[in-house]
């Protein structure tokens, strides 16, 4: 018998006047195998619903951001297909629904009153990312892989978490938070135990490596200003550039690992 290794087989019908011919033949597979985990751009993997009423601004962030994060890396061709929906009120800048019991309604919500709706997006994303492309992806915040490699120290995320852990602006919150707790200062222990969580530090320092490598005029002004914001009130929440270095060189290798760094970056 013919081997017929690589050969797929395909029917072709004909009608005619004394009814329907088929004829069954044989041909070469032209299109190369494509790994389910191959890299897409990561808005491949978005589905996006722009605002309607006075959501201009906020359209044009989110497309930039989608913009941004392709030009700093990629995602597998079977991440998790994710919706953006730009929406009237969201509580804050915008949130990533994943904690619910149905992890398939995940999405992320975009205020489109945000004033820079461009960081809110990647922040966000960054999210999805910690649970969905590194973490299990179920439905807690336990799922997510930044707190997992609190725990694991052979985590694929430890080594980016140690150098998050031991930057100078992250012990300068461990000491606020310890001393919020002995001053008994419930409202500035509240946001320090907010910014401490293994998610948020994954999100802030996520975002400030995406607008350090591919930020738009428009993504650094509004990065900057939140860090700015956040400085006013107190807070160290992102890095000084002196202290990011070490941090954004685990992001290089995390995503490089991966095979999902995109060339060229910053």
């Amino acid at each position: 018998m013919k081997n017929l290794s690589g050969l797929h087989r395909r029917i072709l019908s004909a009608h005619t006047s004394t009814g329907v011919v088929r004829r069954a033949y044989w041909v070469k597979d032209q299109s190369p195998h494509v790994p389910a985990n191959a890299p897409v751009k990561a808005s491949d993997r978005l589905s996006v619903s722009y605002g309607l009423l006075f959501a201009s601004k906020a359209n044009q962030g989110v497309a930039e951001a989608l913009r941004t994060i392709d030009r700093t890396h990629r995602v597998p061709r079977d991440l998790y297909q994710l919706k953006v929906n730009v929406v009237g009120d969201t509580g804050s800048m915008g949130v990533y629904r994943a904690w619910e019991p149905h992890p398939d309604r995940s999405s992320i919500l975009i205020n489109k009153h945000g004033k820079y709706p461009i960081n809110t997006l990647v922040h966000e994303y960054g999210h999805f990312l910690d649970h969905r492309l590194f973490g299990s992806g179920k439905p807690t915040y336990s799922a997510c892989a930044s707190f997992q490699a609190t725990k694991d120290p052979n985590h694929e995320l430890a080594p980016l978490m140690r150098a998050i852990y031991k930057s100078y602006s992250v012990r300068k919150l461990t000491e606020q938070h310890t001393r919020n707790k002995t001053e008994h200062n419930e409202p500035r222990l509240k946001t320090t135990t907010y910014m401490l969580r293994p998610q948020e530090l994954f999100a802030r320092s996520y975002e400030q490596w995406v607008m350090r490598r591919q930020g738009s005029v428009q993504g650094v002004k509004g990065f900057l200003a939140d860090a700015n914001a956040w400085r006013e009130h107190g807070y160290r929440a992102y890095w000084d550039r002196w202290e990011f270095d070490p941090i954004a060189r685990e992001f290089d290798r995390l995503f490089q690992k991966r095979g999902l760094l995109r060339k060229g970056h910053k």
